[in-house]
């Protein structure tokens, strides 16, 4: 009898698409792409899993998609599946503040695991 492996999650967030003239720097004004890609390294299913993503300060949040759910610009996701062997992609779309404050040097970028 085979035993599948336990499931094993890693999470990656990346800028995957942006509006504005200049590469890698958030402008006033511009949209952000960002995809956050859970992996299941193992060989068991893994359900019910919660991703959350706080907003950086100086973004507006603008969509997310597979049932995110914004709240006081912490971006939610809730009884997630992921596949054996499987990625699940996560899409949320920010708008940069116009103008920034003074001072400011860059756009937080972080996503976690919650469940």
């Amino acid at each position: 009898m085979v035993t599948p492996t336990l499931g094993v999650i890693t999470i990656a967030k990346a800028l995957t698409g942006e509006s504005g003239s200049q590469a890698g720097i958030a402008e006033p004004g511009e949209t952000l792409t960002y995809t956050i890609t859970l992996t299941n390294t193992g060989g068991t299913a893994i359900t019910g899993f919660g991703v959350t993503d706080p907003l950086d300060a100086n973004v507006d949040f603008v969509s997310a998609d597979n049932g995110g759910a914004n709240a006081l610009g912490v971006i939610t996701w809730t009884g997630l599946t992921i596949a054996p062997g499987g990625n699940l992609l996560l899409t949320v779309v920010v708008t940069v503040h116009d103008p920034l404050p003074i001072g400011v040097a860059q756009i937080v970028n972080l996503a976690y695991n919650t469940g």
